[in-house]
């Protein structure tokens, strides 16, 4: 069993899963999304890709156009302008309150698949969150920014508006601080939000 590829074969695999990736790469640096495993990326490239070159050779053959060459640049290139552009325009759409709603009647995962994020993302714009940390500190502010750095898992919450709890003091015990404070999830014990999360 020969089980070498060809050229052809290869340049369809590449022209698959090219575009898919793209759009992948797109759609996750909007929610700042942690790297996925090889196994995973590679298997959402190739589903997107799929959709995303079937939709668009659907549009060639409508045109009056017949894609026969893959990799001619011709073809191609406008895939390559449009993937990302569609997985821009679909990180957007996850945005909206009516895709919203219905992407959690159909019960699947909100486009934050982090939590926190997630939540923070659906309190009103000037809720204010107090944060105890795992050392004992207190503090409040309101949330600002969510992400990950890269090649780690590991979620930093920024907050603007930051005020300190000085437990020494008797009266005036809130200390704001100008500026902003980016903090890593894991030293977070527990969060409290003066206004309810919108469901």
């Amino acid at each position: 069993m020969d089980l070498a590829l060809s050229h052809d074969s290869l340049s369809t695999i590449i022209a698959i899963i090219a575009p898919g990736y793209l759009a992948i790469q797109v759609y996750s640096a909007v929610y700042s999304k942690s790297r996925k495993d090889f196994s995973q990326l590679l298997l959402e490239s190739v589903v997107c890709g799929l959709i995303i070159v079937s939709v668009y050779n659907g549009i060639l053959r409508l045109a009056g156009f017949e894609p026969d060459d893959v990799l001619n640049v011709l073809y191609y290139l406008p895939l390559l302008v449009i993937a990302p552009l569609l997985g821009l325009g679909v990180s957007y759409a996850r945005r909206w309150q009516l895709v919203r709603r219905f992407v959690r009647r159909l019960n699947l995962p909100s486009a934050d698949s982090d939590y926190l994020r997630d939540s923070f993302r659906r309190l009103p714009p000037d809720s204010i969150v107090l944060v105890v940390l795992k050392n004992g500190e207190i503090l409040s502010g309101t949330p600002a920014g969510f992400g990950t750095e890269a090649n780690s898992a590991d979620q930093k919450l920024t907050f603007n508006n930051v005020a300190w709890f000085n437990k020494s003091k008797r009266k005036d015990r809130w200390e704001s601080h100008p500026g902003s404070l980016i903090i890593s999830a894991g030293e977070i014990l527990y969060m409290e939000t003066d206004k309810p999360v919108i469901k």
